[in-house]
Parts: structure tokens; C-alpha cells; sequence
């Protein structure tokens, strides 16, 4: 679990935003400069072999839709039992979750993190999902990560399109909040 904890710090999702051309040489940058975990979207197997590699080159896990890399993020919560049976014990689950009672249910169902838009579910229903559960949670999308500071989160994610310019610093005002 603590290998888990430490990845999810500063998830990255790789969205159709970046080209496969330019997806390998984005990625190691945003790795150098604080990103802890890669996340691709979509199905091509190119862009999943790209990420794939520079996640292998530096030890970090590369999570799928799919199940493809290291494990699945899943968009809901009854999809984590059938992944969890898919991909194994030793595969890495996560998946969405908008209030405490999924979030229960989700761990129930074998996920080994969870991820929470903050933006839509709001820091009160953040916090109490990281009370209700005993797994990782990455919050989705801050608009200011001071502000997670005290809410109990394992990470703060990002998607490509909306990454902030300065990763550097965005990594460090993460390592200020866990």
C-alpha cells in the first residue's frame, strides 16, 4: 500500500491532447519535473506502448483504461470487481467515485485507489471519503492545491489538457499538502 501511496502523489492523465510524435519526450519531462504517475487514456496501442516505456525507464507505474499497463482507472464503481478478477491481485485498480458511500463500495470491490473530482464533489464530500475508506485517494482537478491541505488525500491529478505550466512548483505545492 505504501508503494501505492508514493506513485499516486502527482498523477498525470494522458489525454488525446498530446500527439504519440510528442508523447515519450513529454512525458519524461513532466516526470523530471515531479509527475509520480502516468495514466494514458484511449486504446492505441502506440500511445499506451510510449507511456509505457518512459514509466518503465523511470519505475513508475502506467495505468490503462484497459487494464494494459501496470493496472485500470475505472470511471465507475461497478466496473472495479470485474477488473480486480481480470488483472489480479498484484494489478493496480482504482477508479471514480463522487461521494463516501461509493468510495466504500469501490474498496469493498477491490480498488486500490480512488480518485475525486474536486471541482464537482466539493472539499467537505473530499474529506469524507478519505475518512470512510483505508485506501489511497487522489483528488482530480484543484483549482487551488493549498486548499486540499487537511482533507486526508494520498495525491492530486491532473489531466494533460489542464496540467498546470510550472510542474515543478505544482510538485512541490503537492508535497506541502501530504
Amino acid at each position: 500500500m505504501s508503494e501505492i501511496k508514493k506513485h499516486l502523489a502527482f498523477y498525470l492523465v494522458i489525454d488525446e491532447s498530446w500527439t504519440t510524435g510528442e508523447l515519450a519526450q513529454r512525458c519524461r519531462q513532466a516526470v523530471e519535473q515531479g509527475v509520480t504517475c502516468l495514466d494514458i487514456l484511449g486504446s492505441d496501442q502506440d500511445r499506451i506502448a510510449a507511456v509505457q516505456q518512459v514509466a518503465i525507464e523511470h519505475g513508475l507505474p502506467c495505468i490503462t483504461q484497459f487494464g494494459d499497463g501496470d493496472g485500470a482507472y475505472l470511471p465507475t464503481v461497478d466496473m472495479v470487481a470485474d477488473m480486480r478478477q481480470k488483472l489480479g491481485a498484484k494489478a493496480i485498480v482504482g477508479c471514480t467515485v463522487f461521494g463516501a458511500g461509493e468510495a466504500k463500495e469501490a474498496q469493498k470491490a477491490g480498488a486500490d485507489y480512488l480518485g475525486v473530482p474536486v471541482q464537482r464533489t466539493g472539499l467537505e464530500t473530499l474529506k469524507a471519503i478519505c475518512a470512510a475508506v483505508g485506501i489511497p485517494v487522489v483528488a482530480y482537478e484543484p483549482k487551488d492545491i493549498a486548499a486540499l491541505h487537511g482533507c486526508g488525500i494520498n495525491g492530486v491529478g491532473f489531466l494533460a489538457q489542464a496540467m498546470p505550466a510550472d510542474l515543478s512548483s505544482t510538485a512541490a505545492a503537492i508535497a506541502e499538502v501530504l
